[in-house]
């Protein structure tokens, strides 16, 4: 199946285990997986969820259009994913840490993951055989 766009949601933890480094411009294949039920991260609807960890579904290859570091701030020290207030950050580039470190300077803040969009995708059936760009 091919898509004009679509946005894929690459969870910090995943990036930041063996993930590898992307930027804007950039043509990635990723494995993922297909939110359960709609899935929406700061406005932005997601198609797809970056996995390499589990249960990989679908193969994804896209070339990056945009990248939003999403942030969330906690008021009260405990934080808790739905109940918190977030924001996003566009980036040009993306390893894992960048917004790690803004987070620390500015206190509460909790960097989560990036809403990665993407252009001419190209989606299959997983294949383990294949190089993702984590491997």
């Amino acid at each position: 199946m091919k898509l004009d766009t679509c946005n894929i949601y690459y969870e910090a933890w995943q990036i930041q285990c063996c993930g590898k480094p992307f930027k804007i411009g950039d043509r990635v294949r990723w494995s993922c997986t297909i939110p359960k039920d709609e899935q929406i991260a700061c406005e932005h609807k997601i198609d797809f969820c970056e996995e390499h960890h589990l249960d990989q579904t679908h193969t994804i290859e896209g070339t990056i259009t945009g990248i939003l570091a999403e942030i969330a701030v906690s008021l009260i020290g405990n934080l808790n994913y739905d109940s918190a207030p977030k924001y996003t950050m566009p980036l040009q580039e993306a390893d894992g840490y960048e917004t790690e470190e803004l987070c620390r300077e500015q206190g509460n803040r909790y960097f989560w993951g990036y809403i990665v969009s993407m252009k001419d995708v190209e989606i299959t059936d997983y294949d383990e055989s294949l190089k993702y760009d984590y491997d």
